[in-house]
């Protein structure tokens, strides 16, 4: 579980175990539903510091709206403590992505509320809150123009030398990473089909247009994400047609880069691209009674 991914990678860093009470023999970081005071897998006096945070994933095709993270980190009352931790949680959770077998996210930075007057008795804390977007892990199940692009995406990336974390379903993706300038994420996704106005049918195969949405996430680095989404664009630009595993796609001049483009709710490329699917045999009436007369 994501949960699971989550928990683990803000208890492993020593900074931030180093300013949290004990639970169960691991530092006090709990999904959602945290223990009461008096449980026995306690170890020592303390309660506080703890991390308590609920994630609400919304899988939304069309990024119009993404799901949320909130992360309270509580303090002993009157210590301040938790003003220590807040930057700390900060740098472990903004930007990074948490990979698990069935669902794949990135978190990034909204913003911080007080916390409840209801906790002042016992503790003192505050709410960060992350905005989270999600990515595909399981391979589509028919021929996905988006999954196309992606293989020649990387083949073109990797040819150049760059390294990069590609989000198509199916990568071998560590189950905790940040891009950066070095090592940037690319995602691409389909966004819309339609008829092909700019190619006819053929015979066996009819063509439609696909709408692709290019995402090059480099989080904190605008002038290194603006520079591969370029050379991105160039390259598909001259490619014209994109072939890989036996498969092609015919690029339109119709494809568009946005830098302002939000990297990872917008993305930053537009493709439009034709490609065929197999077309339904026609269907003949066969002849029952067939009679040839000789002159």
């Amino acid at each position: 579980m994501l949960e699971q991914v989550i928990c683990e990678h803000l208890q492993s860093n020593e900074a931030l175990a180093a300013k949290l009470a004990i639970y169960d023999g691991k530092p006090a970081v709990f999904d959602y539903k945290e223990p009461v005071a008096d449980d026995q897998k306690w170890q020592g006096e303390a309660r506080y510091g703890r991390i308590v945070f609920s994630l609400q994933i919304r899988d939304d095709p069309t990024r119009t709206k993404c799901g949320s993270l909130a992360v309270d980190v509580l303090s002993e009352s009157n210590t301040q403590s938790y003003k220590d931790m807040e930057p700390i949680v900060r740098d472990l959770l903004d930007g990074y992505f948490f990979v698990s077998d069935d669902k794949m996210i990135s978190l990034r930075w909204s913003h911080r509320s007080p916390g409840g007057e209801s906790l002042a008795a016992v503790c003192e804390g505050l709410t960060m809150h992350f905005q989270v977007y999600c990515y595909p892990v399981k391979r589509p199940s028919t021929v996905n123009p988006a999954s196309l692009l992606a293989s020649w995406c990387k083949s073109y990336v990797e040819g150049t030398g760059q390294s990069a974390y590609f989000l198509a379903a199916g990568e071998n993706l560590p189950q905790v990473f940040k891009p950066t300038a070095k090592k940037p994420a690319i995602y691409w996704r389909l966004a819309k089909i339609e008829p092909c106005s700019w190619m006819k049918d053929r015979p066996g195969a009819d063509f439609r247009t696909a709408s692709l949405q290019g995402h090059v996430i480099v989080p904190g680095q605008s002038e290194e994400e603006a520079e591969l989404v370029l050379r991105l664009d160039q390259a598909i630009e001259k490619a014209e047609r994109i072939i890989c595993d036996d498969l092609s796609m015919f690029v339109s001049k119709e494809d568009s880069t946005d830098l302002t483009a939000d990297a990872m709710r917008q993305g930053q490329l537009t493709v439009k691209a034709a490609y065929g699917i197999a077309a339904d045999e026609a269907e003949y009436e066969k002849l029952q009674n067939v009679s040839i007369e000789m002159k």
